[in-house]
């Protein structure tokens, strides 16, 4: 027992600085295809796709403790929208897991917005998720563009987002200003006809 205990006393201390210091380098994505994933649920998509945003989550929340970027956000948010296309959470999260974790590449932008604009295909009256898609791509994602293209592009798209959850019923009292801004948006690219319509809507 004394020498167990002296060879412990001895290596212990080395093995926690090692532990200390040891550190994941890259993520690993367990998940097939989403094709796959769909037929591998057997029936129980929504269920499925409620366990791995859970799982989703909380890896998110280990990456941000960590300093590290999630890498597989987009992968299984995709999974997550072919298993159950009308699950609201995971597009509202997206532009949260995909582009506040520097540096942000363009594919990350890019993903974001194609994960936007499937939601507003599958949740076509959802006033919240419009406006929360038109505000990224309007504020947040068009200043980080690298072109002016790219960066009119984005800022003309969110503004026509945002004209469109301007005209769906909610008790959300700031979407109005919204509708203004998105006319100001347009008003600002040489869009006159598009600005007057949205200040019409309003």
């Amino acid at each position: 027992m004394i020498a167990a205990c002296a060879v412990i006393a001895t290596v212990r201390p080395r093995a926690v600085d090692v532990f200390r210091h040891a550190g994941e380098a890259a993520d690993v994505y367990p998940l097939p295809p989403p094709e796959e994933t769909v037929t591998a649920s057997l029936g129980y998509r929504a269920a499925l796709a409620d366990f791995l945003f859970a799982h989703l989550l909380v890896e998110y929340g280990i990456h941000a403790g960590e300093h590290r970027r999630l890498e597989f956000a987009g992968e299984y948010i995709d999974t997550i929208n072919a298993l159950d296309p009308t699950f609201r959470e995971p597009y509202r999260f997206a532009d949260t897991m995909l582009v506040t974790t520097s540096p942000v590449t363009l594919d990350e932008w890019k993903k974001a917005r194609e994960i936007f604009r499937r939601g507003l295909e599958n949740r076509p009256y959802d006033t919240e998720l419009w406006s929360t898609a038109g505000q990224f791509l309007a504020y947040m994602a068009a200043p980080y563009m690298p072109t002016p293209e790219l960066k009119r592009a984005f800022r003309l798209e969110g503004a026509k987002i945002l004209a469109r959850a301007c005209e769906l019923a909610s008790d959300n009292g700031n979407v109005p200003y919204q509708c203004i801004t998105a006319a100001g948006i347009f008003s600002d690219a040489g869009e006159r006809e598009a600005a007057i319509d949205a200040a019409r809507r309003v």
